[in-house]
């Protein structure tokens, strides 16, 4: 693999650990606040403050389980996969109301808006559409607005932003998650983000996943993900980007299930250690040579990255022996036990447990947990529009058209015209929140355009009907998922034929992975947008239709179809 982006970045190799870090200094008081909880904690509940318990599948019939958990061992965090977001205030509310005196941290990945984990609230693009439309202002914008309504609804940490670089187009986890490929371009929005949601102290924000995703084309919820490049080329790279995000003073960074073997080398037959596994790379690397002093949280332990390498009740203890200072995706009936017998049989020292709750329980006084001291804001409808605003925006600026050889775009149609949309994707749920491409047809209809939906249609039932149609408008809808992205057994159905060639007005568009079409070269014309989620689809009505110009700057290259541009 040859490292095209060497060429875009900055060049320097050497890292001073002095003056890095910026994040808040805490007032003597709230140190002194922090040293009295952990004077009075039991190894029992140090071994609880280091966990984030991932509250699964919630609904309302089981909320009692979090009084229970809460009673039982006073846990540093709550995770919050992915729930209504009523209900996930309802999840903030008892948490905050449970427990033990120590304030429980509410966590989530809310990586582009709430709504992105919190079905309801707001939903901005995905972030390599901020990259497209390459504006620091919009990232910053997106941060408060993450913020202020995560802290409304009762999140305190947010597992945000992705600032790995998308270097392999296979890799499927990353793609639009990312800012880019450019570490100039990622580390200046990443900076932007973090300064957005940590501006009024109220979320903490994740820099994620350390030491750097997006080298090659595994993917780490299915097995440990190696960063292969050398040492000179890494902090050339991500280097340059963790070091930026650092001086920015992030608040914490999360460990990734990634290795990085000129680190840490291979040990066993499993191949390097993954970085939430490996003290040279979170210690080492992470604390003394970068310098950051924050909270470190690891990727979830129950991803085969990580959970690979060892037993059950190994996972939580060497997760901490090796740096992270929370635990995430922990089972606190089985981890702290573990936790304490570890200590207890010397295989994990209490000093490092006792740091691991400090950073934990730093963060919260960060945040205005301990004190109480940042109040939960009220958000007002001019509030909520000019977050509209600020998703319209990015949107529009993001689209970028990576071939119009039949001068297809834009689309001229009559008011009446019969369209027909098709959603090409896979029928198993996808990950993230959105999964239909309602957004798109609705626009049409508004238009006055006559409007039908095929999803995932066979060719042969797009075949005989096409040309009852004045416009198809073909659509892939591939987010990042586990595994693959890659188009497989029926997903590639829809192209058979290539119906295309036998109808006069056929328009292609990629919305989130930007790579497709490496795999669909025979396409006449393509846009590519770099996201799914409704601002994003309405951007791409008025691009077909010649309403706006397509005025996005692709943060990727594929060698042969198009160049980076930012």
């Amino acid at each position: 693999l040859i490292y095209f982006l060497l060429n875009y970045i900055k060049t320097t190799n050497q890292y001073s650990t002095e003056d890095h870090g910026m994040i808040p200094k805490l007032t003597p008081a709230l140190q002194q606040r922090i040293d009295s909880m952990l004077g009075s904690m039991s190894l029992t509940d140090k071994a609880a403050q280091v966990l984030a318990w991932n509250f699964n599948k919630p609904s309302e019939k089981n909320l009692d389980c979090i009084d229970e958990m809460l009673e039982k061992y006073p846990l540093g965090s709550i995770f919050i996969g992915g729930a209504p977001m009523k209900l996930c205030e309802i999840i903030c509310d008892r948490a905050r109301s449970c427990g033990t005196g120590i304030p429980v941290a509410v966590t989530a990945d809310l990586v582009y808006g709430a709504g992105c984990r919190m079905a309801g609230a707001h939903i901005f693009s995905h972030q390599m559409a901020i990259g497209a439309a390459n504006s620091e202002e919009l990232a910053y914008n997106v941060g408060v607005a993450t913020a202020r309504e995560g802290r409304s609804l009762g999140v305190h940490w947010t597992f945000s932003p992705v600032v790995d670089l998308n270097i392999h187009p296979g890799n499927p986890m990353m793609h639009s998650r990312c800012f880019g490929e450019n570490p100039v371009h990622v580390a200046r929005l990443a900076r932007a983000y973090i300064r957005g949601i940590q501006s009024e102290r109220l979320m903490a924000a994740s820099a994620k996943h350390f030491p750097g995703d997006g080298v090659e084309e595994r993917d780490s919820h299915v097995c440990t993900t190696i960063n292969s490049l050398s040492e000179e080329e890494w902090m050339d790279t991500y280097g340059y980007v963790w070091q930026e995000v650092i001086d920015e003073g992030v608040m914490a960074i999360m460990a990734g299930h990634i290795a990085l073997p000129w680190c840490d080398p291979s040990v066993n037959y499993l191949g390097p250690p993954p970085g939430t596994f490996s003290y040279k790379i979170q210690h080492d690397l992470l604390r003394d040579r970068l310098g950051f002093q924050g909270a470190i949280v690891s990727d979830a332990i129950s991803m085969v990255g990580y959970s690979c390498h060892m037993r059950a009740g190994d996972r939580a203890p060497g997760n901490i022996r090796a740096g992270s200072d929370l635990v995430l995706y922990a089972d606190p009936d089985r981890d702290v036990p573990a936790i304490v017998c570890a200590v207890e049989e010397k295989r994990l020292t209490e000093e490092r447990l006792t740091d691991a709750a400090r950073r934990v329980l730093e963060l919260k006084a960060r945040v205005g947990l301990l004190d109480e001291s940042m109040a939960a804001p009220k958000i007002d409808d001019e509030e909520r529009r000019q977050w509209h605003g600020w998703a319209t925006q990015i949107a529009e600026k993001s689209i970028c058209i990576v071939r119009n050889e039949n001068n297809a775009i834009p689309v001229r149609l009559k008011p009446g015209a019969r369209v027909l949309t098709i959603s090409s994707q896979i029928h198993e749920p996808l990950r993230g929140s959105v999964q239909e491409l309602d957004t798109i047809d609705e626009e049409l209809r508004a238009r006055g355009f006559i409007v039908d939906h095929l999803f995932a249609p066979k060719y042969h039932q797009v075949i005989p009907i096409m040309h009852d149609y004045d416009a198809i408008f073909v659509t892939t809808n591939v987010p990042p998922r586990y595994g693959t992205t890659r188009f497989f057994g029926s997903t590639s159905s829809t192209f058979w034929e290539s119906f295309w060639h036998d109808h006069p007005c056929v328009v292609f568009t990629c919305l989130c992975d930007p790579y497709k079409i490496y795999e669909m070269p025979y396409l006449p014309n393509c846009i590519n947008a770099f996201s799914n989620t409704p601002p994003t689809q309405r951007a791409v009505v008025k691009v077909w239709l010649g309403e706006i110009e397509a005025a996005g700057k692709s943060p990727v290259r594929l060698e042969g179809f198009f160049d980076m541009e930012v």
